[in-house]
């Protein structure tokens, strides 16, 4: 399995070779830490392998980290950063699952996790640059922390619900549906679940999402009688559970939250509209809250 870490300082070569021995349950001796230049001196045999370079900027170490069949069963790489930042007392970076290359995970020394944003390096020699952090960072005091709001369109959520739409209606018109109703069952794991991955959600998201369930509504009113029915079924089911997450409050809360008043939405809005979520997901703390990270 292979692991690519950027870690927010440098380390002592023989530290994190016991540090891979603990954590990939093998002797230290099976463990080859070696500078990426070195050639003469490695343990081609390792059970595990770790090539660390110097880093530029504001990433002064990167690991790559190797092991092979022989480890029983490979951490996660979660697992695997954040048992380096607990135990050697650094932050670090790992990719994650997110598709937006200038967007990782880090992880404390404390276990707080978030994500960062690095400047995209134009050529390999450009000094690498976190412009932008969830979680104050302990290396990095000076870099700014704010919300990442890329993070969240990219996190894939399960949508089974709107999956049993799939192969039904296969227009154009169906996937469009299809398409509507995955994001409408997305906001409402999001408000079920504590709103991952940050616990947090900008109202401009939230607005745009109840526009697409209108979109929705009315996509669904102009399909033929026929195929109407199943996909009611479905939407009445996110429907539910839309409301089971959000209370009544004449759209105030989204409203106050956009800079406008109630008074300014315009009549007839639905009654999804009408409602917001039980816990507002744009007025919790932004910066440095520590939040604990995913099991």
């Amino acid at each position: 399995m292979m692991y690519n870490l950027l870690l927010l300082r440098a380390l002592d070569p023989g530290a994190v070779q016991n540090e891979l021995a603990r954590i990939f349950r093998v002797s230290p001796g099976d463990v080859d830490v070696s500078d990426q230049d070195e050639m003469e001196e490695r343990n081609w045999d390792a059970i595990v392998s770790c090539e660390f370079t110097q880093g530029s900027g504001d990433i002064p170490w990167k690991l790559s980290i190797y092991s092979t069949d022989d480890v029983g069963t490979p951490p996660s790489e979660s697992a695997l950063a954040s048992e380096i930042a607990r135990a050697l007392n650094v932050s670090v970076l790992f990719p994650g699952t997110l598709a937006l290359p200038s967007v990782w995970n880090v992880t404390r020394s404390d276990g707080v996790a978030g994500f960062v944003r690095i400047a995209e390096p134009e050529s390999d020699d450009d000094v690498l640059h976190v412009t932008l952090t969830e979680r104050n960072l302990p290396e990095l005091p000076y870099v700014a922390s704010g919300r990442i709001p890329e993070v969240i369109k990219e996190l894939q959520i399960p949508s089974p619900v709107s999956d049993a739409l799939l192969g039904h209606y296969t227009s154009d018109d169906g996937r469009k549906i299809h398409e509507l109703l995955v994001n409408w069952e997305r906001l409402t794991v999001r408000m079920s679940s504590g709103w991952p991955p940050s616990g947090w959600y900008p109202p401009e998201m939230y607005m745009e999402d109840l526009r697409l369930r209108d979109e929705l509504g009315e996509r669904v009113a102009d399909m033929d009688e026929g195929d109407r029915a199943l996909v009611r079924g479905l939407l009445e089911r996110l429907d539910s559970a839309y409301r089971a997450s959000s209370v009544s409050d004449d759209g105030r809360s989204l409203c106050e939250a956009l800079g406008s008043t109630a008074s300014n939405s315009p009549p007839g809005r639905a009654w999804y509209w009408l409602r917001r979520p039980a816990a507002l997901p744009w007025t919790r703390q932004d910066g440095g809250g520590d939040v604990q990270s995913p099991a």
